[in-house]
């Protein structure tokens, strides 16, 4: 067996052999290798080709569990219906889906996404004006998002894919980008979409934009409305253009 200064040295081996992961096997075991990469580590009688044949025979560490599931931020008041249980981030790395037949209401509380958000039931957070859902990095929307008189802001260098239907009737800020390929209500005279400088609207075909209060394009944004997609700014409503206006879309009263 090794003794205390040899047991010493094995510790150090490991530690080399940890922090040079990405040495192959064969290289380990390349003739001259030990006594140039580690010269002085002499152990007699210790089998050095079992610590390095371990090395790369253990089992990898079990993956990280990146899911955050529903329980962990909400209360189930009834089948099917969860109530956040207060204000909450999704931290980067982390993801957070909202399945089928699923709602998630907000309360009065704030959501805010670092990490991603998965929508395939339905996020309601029209209860309260003062809750708010805050996107830092992405949100794919397959259903259905009810924000009723709260504020949805899509930070910059964010993403906000939308497959289903987002409803609101207040302030929906976005400096980061939107990819429309379904339906983006402006739900009354109250709601206002502003498209903030370095900010993106992608409004793909099939894509529809209907709005029943204000459009905000400014200075430095852009919008792409592309063929076979629309924004239908209905009468009564206002959509004032001082950014990039791309596509041949639909755009109706655009003034453009």
């Amino acid at each position: 067996m090794p003794d205390a200064s040899q047991y010493t040295q094995i510790r150090r081996l490991q530690a080399n052999l940890d922090s040079n992961i990405g040495i192959s096997k064969s290289k380990l075991r390349a003739p001259g290798f030990y006594t140039s990469y580690y010269a002085g580590y002499s152990i007699p009688n210790f089998p050095i080709n079992t610590l390095i044949s371990n090395k790369f025979t253990q089992p990898p560490p079990p993956p990280a569990d990146n899911t955050i599931h529903l329980s962990d931020i909400a209360t189930e008041s009834q089948t099917g219906t969860w109530t956040l249980n207060g204000t909450t981030d999704i931290l980067f790395g982390k993801t957070l889906t909202i399945n089928d037949g699923i709602t998630l209401l907000f309360s009065t509380y704030t959501l805010s996404n670092y990490g991603t958000i998965v929508i395939n039931g339905t996020i309601n957070a029209s209860l309260y004006d003062t809750s708010a859902l805050n996107n830092f990095n992405k949100v794919t929307n397959n259903a259905h998002i009810i924000l009723g008189g709260s504020k949805f802001t899509n930070k910059s260098g964010s993403n906000l894919l939308n497959n289903g239907t987002i409803d609101f009737d207040n302030n929906f800020d976005n400096y980061g980008q939107i990819d429309n390929y379904s339906a983006i209500n402006l739900t009354n005279s109250d709601a206002n979409l502003t498209n903030y400088s370095g900010a993106t609207i992608n409004n793909n075909s099939l894509g529809v934009i209907t709005n029943h209060g204000t459009i905000n394009h400014n200075i430095g944004a852009t919008i792409n409305n592309y063929l076979g997609a629309t924004i239908n700014n209905t009468t009564g409503a206002t959509f004032n253009n001082n950014g990039t206006y791309n596509g041949d879309g639909t755009c109706t009263n655009c003034g453009l």
